[in-house]
């Protein structure tokens, strides 16, 4: 069984705006709410979440956009939840670095600009000193390369990274089907399974919680966690409806295209 995770969605309306990425189809689920998560309610979300759960700053935007994310990474870190960080370091800047330097992280992942220039990534002076900085001071650094196509990577700017094994390439996926312009996986029918375990969740910055990393258009929200308990998420109406769907043959479920459905 997977550890369970929760993600972070610091912010919605990602000005990174990657190509592969329908960050998008979250701002209308918070039409009219703040797009950015305030460090109360990160805190008050909490709460309830044991400290063995994983803490995860991704979610469906880039986490540094909010000023608050690094308040929030020494809050979870000091709770004692193990933390991973995934990011393009835009909004990230030395003297926010130095204050996270001394966390040892489940894993710190840099989200690379490619060659094509799929991604807002600003590649100058600062950006590269901050790369090397962050290689130099920060534990269990991962360098990733998204691409829409082999041969996207731009390796030259990991030039300086002595083990090649974390420098990774991964061919971009339409996120369930979310992304319009990639082939989704092929419809699977029947009964499934997921391969997260449902337990891959998405914290919102109005305490919605979203069923999983893929549901970008926070189409199975299974709670709020400023009005329940993380435990009592899981034996919820909604989240049990979820689940019971995918056991339904053809349920209406993003799972149906997901790349992390099992066919049964």
């Amino acid at each position: 069984m997977n550890e369970p995770i929760l993600e972070i969605t610091t912010n919605v309306g990602c000005k990174v705006n990657c190509n592969y990425c329908p960050h998008m189809k979250t701002v209308q689920h918070l039409k009219g709410q703040d797009y950015n998560m305030s460090f109360e309610t990160f805190k008050a979300s909490l709460e309830t979440v044991p400290q063995e759960i994983e803490i995860c700053f991704a979610g469906y935007s880039e986490p540094f956009l909010n000023e608050y994310c690094t308040d929030m990474i020494l809050y979870a870190d000091a709770k004692g939840h193990p933390v991973k960080v995934y990011t393009t370091t835009v909004g990230l800047d030395i003297d926010q670095l130095r204050k996270i330097q001394h966390i040892k992280f489940v894993s710190f992942e840099l989200h690379m600009p490619t060659r094509t220039g799929n991604e807002r990534i600003v590649v100058d002076d600062n950006y590269l000193a901050l790369l090397q900085t962050i290689y130099r001071t920060i534990n269990e650094v991962h360098f990733i390369f998204v691409c829409n196509e082999k041969g996207d990577e731009r390796l030259e700017l990991v030039d300086f990274v002595r083990d090649k094994s974390v420098v990774h390439i991964d061919i971009a996926q339409s996120r369930a089907g979310n992304v319009k312009h990639i082939a989704p996986e092929k419809y699977k029918p029947g009964k499934l399974a997921c391969d997260k375990d449902l337990r891959w969740n998405v914290l919102l910055p109005n305490g919605d919680v979203a069923v999983c990393c893929q549901d970008f258009h926070a189409q199975h929200i299974i709670g709020n966690l400023l009005t329940q308990s993380y435990p009592s998420i899981f034996s919820s109406k909604p989240f049990l409806a979820f689940k019971a769907l995918l056991e339904v043959d053809n349920s209406n479920i993003l799972c149906r295209n997901c790349e992390f459905a099992i066919e049964l």
